[in-house]
């Protein structure tokens, strides 16, 4: 059921099968042990900067062409596994404290936007997947979707019965464990001709691949919102630019979350999906930096820099956005 505090309401996503009979039973008997001093947000900066750590060593040691120790691998998996804790909790204890809130939503939803790409990522490049920029593209255009179903549905979607945000937050932890216990898993052979590895890469698109079709038919000519559009020109520009470097990872992983932010920031505050359109200045940096990186490869990593900063500072931009909103309905 909606469940409203303060003039805001919150409805409840759908998950798979695996989260509605198994992680939501536990998760909900979790929430009543939390301190009442513990806030929603503070818990949903907490597992942001968790997981983002988490990333933050698996991309150093990425860039500089290492491997992460056992110890450090462990950390990484440990860090995840709290964040994909707090991130089912946060929204639990809002509710329960009664402090449920648009800004709140806003924060859940955009951290967890460039913090998932990020991860995937990482996970892939642990568990040594081929086309692993193909994938991050793929996940940033179903990440948008997400958003713009619940824009026009007004309904959230965490994926299919099979396969979820949860079952993604969930490899996140494992992958690490696995590649610290078992250094060569990833390179078992399944059969004479395929890997584990490419198994997985095959399953995780073929996944990815439902959730795309199933929304599509769900949104038919809405599909076609500007604000989807300005996601497809991002990720497509970067996806021109692509040099399997840290730095085009964190660019592009950024730069389609910034593209993304409007529609999260629009179903937080309840807009309707045909008065949503991308400002001057997002379709101007969405489109802008990924034509830089593609023109000054000399000033890529400045260009990373920015498109870090850019997004930060958006994201303070909305929170103060959604703030005046509220008191403009007040």
């Amino acid at each position: 059921m909606p469940t409203e505090a303060h003039g805001y309401t919150y409805q409840p996503a759908t998950g798979s099968l695996l989260f509605r009979h198994v992680l939501e039973p536990a998760y909900r008997r979790m929430v009543d042990y939390l301190p009442r001093w513990l806030t929603p947000n503070m818990m949903t900066v907490v597992g942001i900067t968790l997981t983002g750590t988490a990333s933050g060593m698996m991309l150093l040691a990425s860039h500089e062409g290492r491997d992460l120790g056992k110890g450090a691998l462990y950390l990484a998996g440990g860090l995840n596994l709290v964040y994909m804790t707090l991130d089912n909790l946060d929204g639990k204890q809002a509710r329960r404290l009664k402090l449920s809130s648009a800004i709140g939503e806003y924060l859940d939803h955009g951290g967890d936007c460039w913090t998932s790409l990020l991860s995937i990522w990482c996970m892939f490049d642990l568990a040594k997947v081929p086309y692993k920029d193909h994938t991050l593209c793929l996940l940033s255009v179903t990440t948008s979707l997400v958003h713009l179903y619940h824009l026009v549905t007004g309904k959230s979607t965490l994926g299919g019965d099979y396969f979820s945000a949860d079952e993604g937050m969930l490899t996140f932890c494992i992958v690490p464990f696995l590649s610290a216990a078992f250094p060569s898993l990833w390179s078992t052979a399944v059969t004479d001709t395929l890997s584990l590895t490419q198994l997985c890469t095959y399953i995780f698109c073929f996944g990815q691949g439902l959730c795309v079709v199933e929304m599509y038919r769900s949104l038919g000519k809405d599909l076609f919102n500007q604000g989807f559009l300005q996601v497809l020109a991002t990720t497509g520009l970067m996806f021109l630019g692509r040099d399997h470097t840290v730095p085009w990872v964190i660019t592009t992983a950024m730069l389609c979350s910034f593209s993304i932010h409007h529609l999260i920031v629009a179903g937080s505050v309840k807009k309707t999906h045909a008065s949503v359109r991308p400002t001057l200045p997002s379709v101007a940096v969405g489109t802008g930096l990924p034509i830089a990186w593609l023109c000054l490869p000399e000033h890529r990593l400045a260009i990373t820099g920015c498109s870090v900063a850019v997004h930060l500072a958006q994201m303070v931009y909305n929170c103060r956005m959604i703030i005046a909103e509220k008191a403009k309905r007040a």
